[in-house]
């Protein structure tokens, strides 16, 4: 997984100063770099990579309970409606 800090902050819709903040303070909660230098790009720490298998189906399970459209059943709501045309 390569990443490159040029673009990670478009797919996560943050300014790359917000990025850049957010990854410190990553780096020091885990104690670890997460991603190091290579020629071209970003490359994760293998503690990154342990941190994205583990967390990533959680995530996922959150991301569908949060933003699944609510149910709606107009047999069983209770609201009343009114209706005004001319």
């Amino acid at each position: 997984m390569d990443c490159n800090a040029r673009v990670g902050h478009l797919y996560l819709h943050l300014g790359q100063p917000a990025l850049s903040g957010a990854l410190a303070r990553l780096r020091v909660m885990f104690n670890d770099p997460l991603f190091v230098r290579s020629s071209k790009s970003l490359v994760p720490t293998p503690r990154a990579e342990s941190l994205v298998r583990e967390l990533l189906p959680m995530m996922e399970h959150m991301q569908q309970i949060l933003f699944q459209p609510a149910a709606f059943s107009p047999a069983q709501d209770t609201r009343q409606f009114r209706l005004g045309m001319s």
